[in-house]
């Protein structure tokens, strides 16, 4: 099933991104199960100047906090738990808070947290979903989507819409998933149509940026 294009990729050295797109740009990771690790894994395999990247990991309240945390000690970026209303910077990662839905805003050329309540949707608090969908409203083409491990369908209806506008968007394979539900699902709707291991991913989000300076 995974598209091996991709691979054309390997060995070689990361381009350094322009200002101009990690200004106008952002990058959207969605996760469930096995997710922590594989957002991780995304995350550190990208260079240190990249667009703001929003994150929805599914986890119970209390522990979104933790994992911002541990993603700032790990990373070259910095890591935190964004409050409603934050704008959104370049090489920042931004870990949805667990209990509260999570959606994008855009005010003149910035994009900004936009925090909801504790309605779930596609069963979740936050939904994968309705942050991609905001994403797809929002960013329109100016966005990567990522879809990682997980259980169920979180992710593919709202990753189905960011594809239909045109912007670039994977899915981790089965082989290095946890559990293979959310990215066979979007897989399998027409949302992404390259699987990776999240090496792979991060370096397909990075030529892509790099392709539209």
């Amino acid at each position: 099933m995974t598209d091996n294009s991709h691979q054309n990729l390997s060995g070689v050295p990361l381009p350094t991104l322009s200002q101009a797109v990690t200004e106008k740009y952002l990058l959207a990771i969605g996760a469930s199960t096995g997710g922590v690790e594989a957002t991780k894994r995304v995350l550190a395999a990208l260079p240190p100047i990249m667009p703001p990247i929003i994150v929805v990991q599914h986890m119970p309240t209390g522990f979104t906090e933790i994992y911002a945390d541990s993603l700032d000690k790990m990373l070259p970026f910095h890591a935190l738990e964004p409050k409603d209303g934050m704008a959104l910077e370049p090489n920042t990662v931004y870990v949805a808070q667990a209990g509260r839905q999570f959606r994008i805003e855009k005010h003149g050329a910035k994009f900004f947290a936009k925090l909801g309540g504790p309605e779930k949707y596609s069963g979740h608090c936050p939904s994968v979903d309705i942050m991609f969908e905001s994403v797809a409203r929002v960013a329109g083409a100016r966005a990567a989507g990522v879809i990682l491990t997980g259980m169920g369908a979180d992710g593919a209806e709202g990753l189905k819409l960011m594809h239909d506008v045109g912007c670039f968007t994977v899915g981790q394979d089965e082989k290095s998933c946890v559990v293979f539900g959310m990215p066979r699902k979007a897989y399998e709707n027409g949302a992404v149509s390259k699987l990776m291991t999240p090496e792979e991913i991060a370096r397909a989000v990075v030529f892509h940026f790099y392709s539209l300076k």
